[in-house]
């Protein structure tokens, strides 16, 4: 979108730090080191997420929603940080990422978000068509978008997946919710009980936040003592912040700004608290995740 941009994210800042060990959290293999870590500001898509998000959330709330198996809304379990392998500019003409000539598929997705209805697949798309995010950065490391100088990138999104089921190759919608008429499910998985693997058939559902940069090798270094930087603009749009986004992320803002300015010592560092994190990579195969 217009105005849409990517702002290189301090490496000795909390947000730096606490992202960076999102990452080497989901990675089972040790072997990502991140190198930079850039925030996408694109007023654009955020506010075309925050629109979708609402509106799944005023879903999942309703007296009918919360009569079915699943309950109500848990964000806990239907808003996560997700990753997604955009794959390089090579292996969009396989249909991976359809894009004109000479396009960058990580690029379009900053500019225009994520676009369910053109995503391809090398592998199978085994849960249904649509958008493939990852809960491990090692799996989506698979589907990265590889630099001539050695680094890789992927995609760490903020997804809205709302009710969830199985999908199955061939899905082209999810299915309908039992006893609830002609309302679908918002997204599907590979798991119900412990999914590792995520589809969304709307684009508005994901907002690409961060790009990772990173290079294999090792299990890379501890990330610097972070010094607090001011809240960024990740969820914020006009002073709007996405509900408890940012505490995820780095903790709730302290309420004596003199003390932020504290830096942080070895035995608190930032954690980014999400549910369904853990390590270990996932079967299956896949569009790019």
């Amino acid at each position: 979108g217009i105005g849409a941009r990517v702002v290189a994210v301090c490496p000795t800042s909390e947000e730096f730090a606490a992202v960076a060990a999102y990452v080497r959290s989901t990675d089972a293999t040790r072997r990502m080191r991140v190198v930079g870590i850039g925030r996408v500001e694109n007023d654009t898509l955020l506010d075309i997420f925050l629109a979708k998000r609402g509106h799944i959330i005023r879903q999942c709330s309703g007296p009918a929603a919360q009569a079915d198996a699943s309950g109500g809304f848990d964000g806990m379990r239907m808003e996560r940080w997700l990753f997604h392998g955009p794959g390089t500019p090579s292996e969009a003409a396989a249909g991976e990422h359809p894009l004109p000539q000479g396009g960058d598929p990580l690029q379009c997705i900053i500019e225009e978000g994520f676009q369910p209805l053109l995503a391809g697949s090398r592998t199978g798309a085994v849960y249904g068509a649509g958008t493939y995010f990852a809960r491990d950065s090692a799996y989506s490391d698979g589907y990265a978008r590889r630099g001539a100088d050695g680094t890789s990138s992927i995609i760490m999104a903020r997804v809205i997946l709302g009710k969830y089921a199985v999908g199955r190759a061939g899905m082209i919608q999810p299915p309908l919710i039992p006893g609830q008429g002609s309302r679908h499910f918002h997204s599907l998985v590979n798991s119900v009980e412990c999914p590792t693997i995520f589809v969304v058939q709307d684009g508005a559902c994901a907002y690409p936040a961060y790009v990772i940069t990173y290079k294999h090798g090792g299990r890379g270094s501890k990330a610097a003592a972070a010094t607090p930087s001011p809240q960024s603009n990740l969820v914020t749009k006009g002073g709007r912040i996405l509900e408890a986004d940012l505490e995820r992320l780095l903790g709730p803002p302290p309420a004596n700004p003199v003390a932020a300015r504290a830096p942080k010592t070895a035995d608190s560092p930032p954690t980014l608290s999400m549910a369904g994190v853990g390590g270990g990579g996932s079967s299956g195969g896949g569009s790019s995740a």
